[in-house]
């Protein structure tokens, strides 16, 4: 017999042919045409270029030993991939999360949640083994061949706005990467009702070897916070109550599912120039929730108590000011409220000094 052999240029894996002994009688006999030569199927399961040895000890039973070999064989690329996920897309509220918003104009635009979507790819051969030696210069997946689409679950259709996210370094290690794509959020192109998102993954390297895998479905839901106008007594701290809206195509309701929304009184500030009445600068501040403490929406509102709270002006301090909440921590919250074509803050106006009725009142609250 001759023995056959497989010698990778680069020694990770040296893998197996599938026939590594070949008999004389595979060889032409005289007569055949093909005299002297052998003609059969070879396959290797690794990845790579390789050298193919051919020996026997004794050529036709001469006692003479023969050699030979036949060099840059190859390169033998993976089957397929095999994509696994091991961080998935998930709602970053509950049950859903908040998208962005992208239709052209720049000042309108706005980020979503951000999430994260990891998976790992595999390299394989044709028995659906793990190919080791991609990696180094014959691992050929990159960055730019790897695909993520935003797919609408309720349309079966490709999704019509804007999916944003960063894909992490590929590194293949005995053929295996663990790669992540950051930072991801959805920006709705326009103001439309909410749907469930899928990411579908299309990972395709330059000799064409292919894997895909889809996420789990997240509802997307485009939102705003508004704060709600406010009056009481001069003599009283004030409670300002908190809610969230979505759009739900058309029109804009409370969002009962967020339970997720958190705030906190460092981020409500006093616009300048709206104190009225006998209300000025320092008079009045806004106390609780605390940052360390702060308050979460329930259904998306705040329940009595949890909203934010300003300090009593004191007699003779009544008037109004203007409240506004900084969202730069939830920037999928802003909206247009002036129709300028600029995201804006939320606002409501809080008043001290109105009718505070008898002291027999325990509870006096306008809704």
């Amino acid at each position: 017999n001759i023995s056959l052999s497989p010698i990778p240029q680069i020694v990770t894996n040296a893998g197996v042919l599938n026939q590594t002994t070949l008999g004389f009688n595979a060889f032409g006999v005289a007569g055949s045409g093909t005299e002297g030569v052998a003609t059969f199927s070879q396959s290797w399961n690794e990845v790579g270029i390789i050298t193919i040895s051919a020996s026997t000890a004794n050529f036709m039973n001469s006692g003479q030993a023969v050699t030979g070999s036949k060099t840059n064989v190859g390169r033998f690329i993976p089957n397929d991939f095999s994509i696994s996920i091991t961080d998935d897309f998930l709602p970053q509220c509950t049950g859903f999360s908040y998208s962005g918003f992208a239709n052209g104009t720049a000042t309108l635009d706005k980020t979503g949640q951000l999430d994260n979507f990891g998976f790992t790819v595999t390299a394989r051969n044709l028995a659906g083994n793990t190919t080791v030696n991609y990696q180094g210069n014959f691992a050929k997946l990159e960055a730019g061949t790897i695909s993520l689409s935003p797919y609408n679950v309720d349309t079966a259709a490709a999704a019509s706005g804007t999916l944003n996210h960063t894909l992490s370094a590929v590194s293949f290690t005995a053929g295996v990467a663990n790669i992540s794509e950051q930072n991801i959020h959805y920006q709705f192109d326009n103001l439309l009702a909410p749907f469930n998102l899928r990411l579908d993954l299309d990972a395709t390297d330059s000799d064409s070897v292919n894997g895909t895998i889809s996420s789990a479905s997240v509802l997307q839901r485009l939102g705003r916070i508004q704060l709600t106008t406010t009056y009481g007594t001069e003599l009283q701290p004030l409670e300002m109550p908190v809610f969230t809206e979505y759009f739900n195509g058309s029109d804009w309701v409370v969002n009962s599912l967020d339970n997720c929304t958190q705030f906190d009184a460092t981020m409500a500030s006093f616009v300048a120039g709206s104190y009225q009445g006998d209300l000025s600068p320092g008079d009045i501040s806004a106390t609780l929730p605390s940052a360390a403490t702060p308050s979460t929406l329930t259904s998306g509102a705040t329940t009595p108590g949890d909203g934010i709270w300003f300090s009593a002006p004191g007699a003779g301090n009544s008037g109004e000011v203007d409240i506004m909440l900084d969202l730069s921590s939830m920037g999928w919250l802003v909206f247009d409220w002036d129709n300028d074509n600029i995201n804006d803050n939320p606002t409501a106006t809080l008043g001290a000094g109105n009718y505070r009725n008898s002291d027999r009142i325990i509870y006096w609250k306008e809704r």
